[in-house]
């Protein structure tokens, strides 16, 4: 074989692999690039958190709970980039000694229980003792007053993780309850001792705490007030929140000022693990005061 003819007949295989190559990513490039996290339905801009050990936190004293003699509501918009694993649990927000609302991953529920496994109560009512199986994620909320304890557990099977989702814990004297997406997932009877709510002086806590990673997926769009704002068996979630009488807390994450307190009670956010909110949660961190005792809408 010649010199001439060996190039001739090698280089041609090599040529049309290159183009089969091409001609396959080419077509299958959308599948293959990661997909942009949509905007929530709140429209502007979100916060991103990666499971590791980011959150966003408001100090706050002990008078944090009197503006909510009559009732409270945290709600807002979440999203998960992939469904919680095996031991993994995801805090929307938590304030300890007080309130959380969280995800879990399969296993054995061992934390945040109210009462030990195999006491007759209503908190744990699926089987096997709160075992959350392969496949299933755990839905949680706790409420301590000054007087009681509450909450509720529930078993997902069927939870599409792709688009974003509302969320509100409401509690009231009459009731609380827990809604996801405007449908009750958990509903308790109220009474004389849902109210008023345990004072602590720990702070409130958004994604995340120092004892527990962050979500792996998004926040938007959180609102607290001091009025339980929803009732019955169901609702149409609000998209973007506009502030009122009742409003503690606003936060549209925008990026002008992702977390400033647009309620106008100055409640600003911190972030810890957060490069580039360093700078904005400093200076707001130098004179911040909580204002939730002196709440000038409405109060």
């Amino acid at each position: 074989m010649s010199r001439k003819q060996f190039f001739s007949t090698s280089v041609k295989p090599i040529r049309l692999s290159f183009l089969l190559f091409i001609s396959v990513s080419f077509f299958f490039s959308p599948y293959l690039k990661a997909q942009p996290i949509p905007s929530s339905s709140a429209g502007g801009g979100y916060i991103a958190f990666d499971g590791t050990d980011q959150y966003l936190y408001l100090p706050v004293d002990e008078n944090f709970h009197q503006v909510f003699e009559e009732g409270i509501t945290i709600e807002g918009w979440f999203r998960f980039n992939h469904f919680l694993t095996e031991g993994e649990i995801w805090l929307l927000f938590s304030k300890l000694s007080s309130y959380l609302l969280l995800f879990r991953g399969s296993g054995e529920v061992k934390e945040f229980l109210l009462w030990p496994c195999g006491e007759d109560n209503n908190f744990i009512f699926n089987r096997d003792c709160a075992i959350v199986r392969k496949g299933e994620m755990g839905f949680q909320y706790l409420v301590k007053t000054q007087t009681s304890e509450f909450g509720g557990f529930k078993l997902i099977r069927d939870f599409d993780i792709q688009p974003w989702h509302h969320f509100a814990l409401t509690v009231s004297k009459k009731r609380n309850a827990v809604y996801i997406d405007g449908k009750a997932w958990h509903f308790g009877h109220g009474n004389v001792d849902n109210l008023p709510l345990k004072r602590e002086s720990n702070p409130f806590y958004l994604g995340g705490r120092p004892d527990y990673p962050s979500l792996d997926g998004q926040l938007d769009e959180i609102r607290i007030s001091n009025i339980s704002r929803y009732e019955g068996p169901g609702f149409l979630p609000p998209r973007r929140f506009r502030v009122d009488s009742h409003t503690i807390a606003l936060y549209h994450f925008d990026k002008s000022n992702p977390l400033a307190d647009t309620s106008g009670n100055n409640n600003h956010l911190r972030a810890h693990g957060f490069p580039q909110f360093r700078e904005f949660s400093v200076h707001l961190g130098r004179k911040l005061r909580t204002t939730w005792a002196t709440v000038k809408k409405g109060l």
